[in-house]
């Protein structure tokens, strides 16, 4: 039987020292990862300290199939959350959303970190349960907040910060931002939006500045 959760090295080793010598399986590389919750290239670091010898041929398959497992990982989170947030956009678009919001707050969210895909998503969850409203660290932000409800003052920075970064982007591309560009911009404005602490959903902001950049390049001069 393993242990629930995966111990200091220098506890996991001297309790190995013990553990080896009772191990009477044809796998040791599979058990020690079992017995101690470590992944497969920290159970076979600890087995070579431990005296384990394995065949170099081995070693090297197990350290690609490894490297594999960990991108195909990857990959299917990046397509889960892409898909997911397809779906909300669908969803948005729809307004399936717009008759089933209510007053109530969900404080027990559990935002992973700040990656906008990641906490928009989660986001939508609250949305599909009929929620408007998400306390994220202590502050109620709501998850249906329209461009429109921005303080002028809000408004009026997040322009100059969109002339700002069109203006740089400009001079450093020599062409303005169209397409890929625009969704580049975008996104480095929808990062300081954040930072500057000011909540407002994605396709929100996306919808309030994109005629703006698109009226910016049309008086770009070059």
């Amino acid at each position: 039987m393993g242990y629930k959760r995966t111990r200091p090295k220098h506890q996991r080793l001297n309790m190995a020292k013990q553990w080896i010598p009772t191990y009477n399986g044809t796998k040791i590389l599979k058990g020690y990862k079992k017995k101690f919750a470590v992944g497969t290239l920290t159970a076979l670091s600890d087995l070579q300290e431990l005296g384990i010898k394995f065949e170099p041929n081995y070693i090297i398959a197990v350290e690609n199939h490894d490297k594999h497992r960990l991108l195909q990982l990857q990959q299917k989170k990046q397509e889960r959350l892409l898909a997911q947030h397809e779906l909300e956009i669908m969803y948005e678009e729809m307004g399936i959303w717009d008759d089933v919001y209510d007053s109530d707050f969900n404080d027990n969210i559990n935002i992973v970190d700040n990656h906008r895909v990641n906490f928009e998503n989660g986001i939508g969850a609250i949305k599909k349960a009929g929620k408007n409203h998400v306390k994220v660290n202590g502050t109620l932000l709501q998850t249906n907040k329209k461009w429109s409800l921005l303080k002028q003052k809000q408004r009026e920075w997040i322009y100059d910060i969109t002339r700002e970064e069109h203006k740089k982007f400009v001079e450093e591309n020599n062409r303005p931002p169209m397409k890929t560009g625009k969704k580049r911009l975008i996104a480095i404005i929808e990062n300081k939006v954040d930072e500057r602490g000011i909540w407002l959903p994605s396709h929100e902001l996306d919808k309030g500045i994109s005629k703006y950049i698109d009226k910016l390049n049309r008086k770009t001069e070059f």
